[in-house]
């Protein structure tokens, strides 16, 4: 709050938007590291090397952030199949937005549908016991299908773009990979979570699950800390700004990838409730199920 949270705010939003490595730069940027970033990197440790990412991937703002603080941040990608790591960025060869450069004597290359596929010394030679296990996933030609979906750049560099078995097909026959989808729309601030409908259906919605804690402060920035959450969440002022982003995300999608209707979910979701498992993510068919009448609402309006 007051001056010191003005500064930090701009100095956070400096770090998210400008080039990967700029953001430190100019007289401006001097202060924004003297004031904010160097505080960052002091409160975790201040002797990082390197940081790096994976299990997910991460979004380009994310990565920008880390490098323009100063955290040397290294996304990477692999699957305990092949021991574990396929590609990787590292110093000197860092593309934000991608998983790197395959790691050598790695061979990658990205198949008809976009499945990521393969070969190498780190690719596993079987399953344990499980010969039918091993043939779905391993070709004639050593080739490991991962099950992820991605491409390659002309300089090798590999980007995910979404799970194959979560490739849905809309009605029309058109694919949609819902996870680029969500985790454009979890970049609004007031968004915790964020689940893409679109199997069998004739157009794209979404469920949103609000971030309580940044809707309690914004409530606090227009006044509404008297109001009611839930009444805050059905207003003009939410659903405005929501509305708003999903316009943004739309435009960078084709036309039948884009959210046409949404849903707002005023309870939390939790590891505890069964919505998310262990590693935070949203066990999908379930939370399809539980909110089953709020979805068909959507397609029924």
């Amino acid at each position: 709050r007051g001056a010191k949270g003005a500064v930090a705010r701009a100095a956070f939003l400096r770090a998210e938007r400008r080039p990967a490595g700029s953001a430190g730069r100019g007289p401006v940027g001097l202060l924004a590291d003297l004031l904010v970033y160097r505080k960052l990197r002091s409160a975790m440790g201040g002797r990082f090397r390197a940081v790096i990412s994976g299990g997910a991937p991460l979004s380009k703002e994310m990565g920008r952030f880390f490098a323009n603080i100063g955290l040397p941040l290294y996304e990477g990608y692999g699957l305990t199949e092949a021991s574990p790591v396929i590609a990787s960025n590292c110093p000197g060869a860092n593309r934000v937005g991608t998983v790197g450069m395959a790691f050598p004597g790695v061979e990658i290359r990205v198949a008809e549908d976009g499945e990521i596929l393969a070969r190498g010394p780190n690719v596993m030679r079987a399953y344990h016991r499980d010969p039918a296990a091993t043939q779905g996933v391993i070709d004639g030609e050593g080739w490991l299908h991962t099950g992820d979906l991605g491409s390659l750049d002309a300089e090798g560099y590999l980007t995910i773009t979404g799970r194959k078995k979560e490739l849905f097909k809309t009605s029309t026959g058109e694919y949609v990979s819902p996870v680029p989808i969500e985790q454009a729309l979890c970049r609004c601030r007031l968004i915790d979570m964020a689940l893409v409908i679109a199997d069998e259906r004739k157009y794209l919605t979404c469920l949103v699950f609000p971030d309580f804690e940044e809707v309690a402060l914004r409530m606090d920035e227009v006044g509404a800390r008297a109001q009611r959450v839930e009444d805050f969440l059905k207003g003009g002022i939410f659903r405005m700004e929501i509305e708003e982003h999903i316009r943004e995300v739309n435009r960078a999608l084709n036309h039948w990838e884009q959210i046409r209707r949404f849903k707002v979910v005023p309870n939390r979701i939790s590891i505890d409730g069964g919505e998310l498992t262990p590693s935070l993510k949203i066990r999908r068919h379930l939370v399809e199920e539980k909110f089953k009448e709020l979805i068909e609402e959507m397609y029924r309006e």
